[in-house]
C-alpha cells in the first residue's frame, strides 16, 4: 500500500469514528453500547427497522441472517484443504453463535434477561461474545501463518500489523481527543475545569500523533528490512529520534497536568476526569526505542567486522 493511500484511509476513518462517536454521544447511547461496536450498533439498528414493520421488517431479518453467515462465506472463499484446523472450527462455531448473540442484541429486552433497563449492558455482552470469538480466529490464523511463513512473508505480517496499531491510535484520538471534548469542553463552563479539559486534550493529540508517527516510521523501517535499503540507519535514527521525543513529551505531559490537578484540586468538578498518565504511549515508545537501538548497535557492528575482513 502507497504512503499516500494509507495516510488518506487514516485521515477518513478519523473523521468517521469522531462523527459515529458524536452521533452515538448525541443519541444517549451508553459507553456499553459503544465499546461493543459494531454488532451491537448493528442490532441496535436492525431492532429500529424491523419496528417500522412490512418492507422494513423482511429487510432487517435478510441483513441479520447475511450477518450471520459472514464466517461460513469466509471459510467457504477460503478453499481450505482442512476444516478441522482450529482457526476453521472457530469459524464454524461462529456462525450458530452469531445468530444467538445478534438475535440477543437485537432484542435485549427478552425476558431471560430480566430488566429492560439493563439493555445496553445486555446488547454489549452479546456484541463482544461475537468479538471475542473473532478475535480468538485471527489469533490462531497469525499463530499458523507465522509459524509456516518465510522471511518476506514475516514482514508483510509486520507491516499489517503495524497498520493495524495505527488504525486503532487514529480512533483513539478521534474518540479521547475530538469526540470526547466536543461535549466535555462546552459543559465545564469555563474556568479551571475548562483549563484541565484543554491541557489533557492537547496532551492527549500530542501523545497520540507521536506514537502514530513512531508507527508509520515502524512500517517504513519494516519496508527497508524487507527490502535491504542502505537507508537502513537513517531511518532508524529517525525512529530512535522520534522514540525519545515521545518518551520525554509523555513524562513531561502527565507531570504538567498532575501538578495543575494538584494546585487546582478544590476547583475541579471532577477530579478523575483529568488523572493523566499515558502507560499505553509511554510503553510503546519504549519498545521502539530499545529496538531501534539494538539494530543501530547490530549495523554498528556488523560494519566494523566488514572492516577487519
Amino acid at each position: 500500500m502507497k504512503k499516500s493511500k494509507l495516510y488518506l484511509i487514516l485521515a477518513i476513518e478519523a473523521v468517521i469514528v469522531a462523527v459515529l462517536y458524536i452521533i452515538a454521544s448525541n443519541a444517549s447511547y451508553t459507553g456499553a453500547s459503544l465499546i461493543s461496536f459494531p454488532f451491537g450498533f448493528i442490532g441496535d439498528m436492525l431492532r429500529r427497522l424491523s419496528l417500522r414493520g412490512g418492507v422494513f421488517n423482511i429487510l432487517a431479518i435478510v441483513v441479520y441472517a447475511l450477518v450471520c453467515i459472514c464466517p461460513i462465506i469466509v471459510l467457504i472463499s477460503a478453499k481450505e484443504k482442512s476444516v478441522a484446523r482450529p482457526e476453521n472450527v472457530v469459524l464454524l462455531l461462529l456462525s450458530p453463535i452469531m445468530f444467538f448473540c445478534m438475535y440477543v442484541a437485537i432484542n435485549p429486552q427478552i425476558s431471560m434477561f430480566g430488566l429492560s433497563s439493563a439493555e445496553s449492558v445486555v446488547r454489549s455482552v452479546a456484541a463482544i461474545t461475537i468479538d471475542s470469538l473473532i478475535l480468538l480466529y485471527l489469533v490462531l490464523r497469525i499463530v499458523r501463518t507465522v509459524r509456516n511463513s518465510d522471511k518476506s512473508t514475516l514482514y508483510k505480517c509486520l507491516k499489517v500489523l503495524m497498520i493495524f496499531v495505527a488504525v486503532i491510535i487514529v480512533a483513539a484520538f478521534s474518540i479521547n481527543v475530538i469526540g470526547k471534548n466536543v461535549y466535555a469542553l462546552p459543559k465545564s463552563e469555563g474556568g479551571y475545569a475548562f483549563w484541565g479539559l484543554t491541557l489533557k486534550a492537547v496532551f492527549d493529540g500530542a501523545n497520540l500523533l507521536l506514537t502514530l508517527l513512531i508507527v508509520l516510521w515502524t512500517v517504513k523501517l519494516i519496508d527497508t528490512l524487507s527490502n535491504d535499503s542502505e537507508d537502513l540507519r537513517v531511518v532508524t535514527e529517525t525512529l530512535c529520534s522520534f522514540s525519545r521525543v515521545s518518551l520525554i513529551l509523555c513524562a513531561v505531559s502527565s507531570v504538567m497536568l498532575n501538578i495543575f490537578n494538584v494546585l487546582f484540586i478544590d476547583r475541579l468538578n471532577n477530579i478523575e476526569a483529568h488523572l493523566y498518565i499515558p502507560i499505553t504511549e509511554i510503553g510503546f515508545a519504549l519498545i521502539i526505542l530499545l529496538l531501534t537501538r539494538l539494530l543501530i548497535e547490530n549495523k554498528n557492528l556488523r560494519e566494523d567486522n566488514e572492516l577487519f575482513i
